[in-house]
Formats: C-alpha cells, structure tokens, sequence
C-alpha cells in the first residue's frame, strides 16, 4: 500500500482544480485531516476515499489502483538498477535491460515506467552508437509529446529534455541548449508538487549542465550565476550530487577569468573534499592530476 502516492494524487487533482485543502475538506472531514493524507500519513477510511473521488471527479477506481499497484515493488527496483548501470556507463547492460522490460506487459500499465524504458532504451542505443545524435533527439522529443499530466508531475518530461540539451550542447549547437536550459528553469517553478524537494534537486542538476555549457561556450561570467544558484540549492535543500561538481566548475570559471589564486583554490579545495566525503574516486583523480597545483595544501602524501 503506497499512502505517499495516494496523497500525492489527491494533491495534484486538488490543485488542479484550484482548491484550497478546506475546500476539499468541506463536508468530508477536517482540513488537518486532508493535510494528513496529502503528505502520505495516513490512509482515509472507504467512504471518505469516496467522497473525496466523487467530489474531485476522479473516479474511486483510479485512487485505489495508485494505492495498491502490484508493480510498484517491481518497477522500483528495475529503475534503481537501470540508474546504477548508467552511472556506472553499463551502456549496453541498460540496453538489454531495457529491450526486455518493453517486452513486458508492466510497461503497458505504467505510463511513467514506459516513458522510463523508452527514454533509456534511446539514450543507451546512442551510447552503443545503434543510433545517431539527430535520430537519439528525435526520439526523445517524440516522447515529450502529448503526455499526460501525471508525468509533467512526476518530473519525467523535464528529466527527458535535460537529457535532449545536453545532446545538443554535446554536439556544440549551443543555441538550441542554451533555449532548452532557460525553459526548463522557468518552467519548474510553474510545477505543483506535494513537496518541493524533488523539484529543486532536479533544478540543481539542470543549473549545473548549463553552467558547464556556457563555460565550455566561453560565457564564464554567465556559468557562475548558473553554478551560484546551484550552490545556494543545494546547501539550502542539504542535497550534495552536485556539489562537488558544482565547485569544480566554478574553479574552472575562475581560472578562466584569471580571478586570483587564493579564490580559485578555495573552490577546488571545496570541490576536493566534497569528492572525498562522497567517495567519489573517479573525481577524485580528476582534480589530483589536473590541479593538484591548487589543492596541494590539502593533499596528505
């Protein structure tokens, strides 16, 4: 039983409709009662479940399936393992993964794990060089169209078109992911979501992939308001994926501006440390054998 996801459902349809949690409550149950249940706390009862589909007009049916998907288990494990192989650049282990999972019939009943499969089964074919670059975008735009609204909430479009920018910045045709990049940075603040965490985490990450593209453009001074504002979420929101790469980055901004010496360290220092809390080894030679200049101060042998 999944009383996050039912939560999050009753939220997004609530929103929808531009009611307040009173408003909902009316003639249901107390106010504090809907809170509880949005945030996954508790599980209502039957009947208030039902009044809460009739007066939403979703129907009942709908709240009970995201409550007590028999896939759930299952698809989370696979989009945990899929992530782990990407991160380890397993392309053609996420391959195979994928090309089986799309045989199967959960894919069909789960939109968001559909567009999950498609979305990676493209980008590993482009990494085992099964497809180009142009047909790699043009299938993961085709993804982004026509979703539904559960996926737009789930983050899973924007997720999608990170990816199509940073093929486009891959390729050198700045322009167009430099477009992407600002739409999705205005367009997430316009998501409702139960909680604004994933959101901004996600944000994170796109404000890193921009900055890095605006360096790599040669628009440093851009790249630090970008790499500043993540640097501030990622504190604010106690999330550290990106902020050992965020330093990085801002150290090679500043290099690139010939900011002084002392500036410049700190970052890659911060950056360093970061790495090592993370235990990030990969990083970790990167900056020993590229800076160690900066960050001998701090080196132990």
């Amino acid at each position: 039983m999944s009383t996050k996801s039912l939560g999050a459902e009753i939220f997004f349809y609530r929103k929808q409709l531009g009611w307040s949690q009173k408003e909902l409550a009316a003639g249901i149950c107390t106010q504090s009662a809907i809170s509880r249940i949005e945030s996954g706390e508790v599980y209502p009862s039957i009947d208030v479940l039902y009044y809460i589909s009739l007066k939403l007009n979703v129907p009942l049916n709908h709240f009970l399936k995201v409550t007590f998907d028999e896939y759930s288990h299952y698809i989370h494990e696979t989009v945990n393992y899929i992530e782990t192989l990407n991160r380890k650049k397993r392309y053609e282990e996420v391959l195979q993964v994928t090309k089986k999972e799309l045989k199967q019939k959960v894919h069909v009943k789960n939109r968001w794990y559909s567009l999950f499969l498609k979305w990676n089964f493209y980008m590993s074919s482009f990494y085992m060089k099964k497809i180009n670059h142009k047909e790699c975008i043009s299938y993961l735009k085709s993804l982004c169209l026509n979703n539904d609204a559960a996926s737009k909430r789930d983050l899973q479009e924007f997720r999608i078109k990170n990816v199509i920018a940073n093929l486009y910045a891959e390729k050198g045709e700045y322009e167009e992911s430099y477009k992407l990049y600002r739409e999705l940075i205005t367009n997430l603040d316009k998501v409702e979501l139960t909680s604004d965490y994933d959101k901004n985490i996600l944000l994170i990450k796109i404000l890193y992939n921009y900055a890095k593209t605006l360096y790599t453009d040669n628009h440093s001074i851009d790249a630090i308001k970008s790499i500043d504002r993540g640097i501030h979420l990622s504190i604010k929101y106690e999330n550290v994926s990106f902020l050992g790469q965020l330093y990085y980055q801002k150290g090679l901004c500043l290099e690139s501006i010939e900011a002084d010496y002392q500036s410049i360290s700190n970052f890659y220092i911060n950056a360093f440390h970061t790495f090592k809390l993370l235990n990030r080894n990969d990083y970790i030679e990167i900056i020993i054998e590229k800076k160690h200049n900066y960050i001998k101060s701090v080196l132990s042998y």
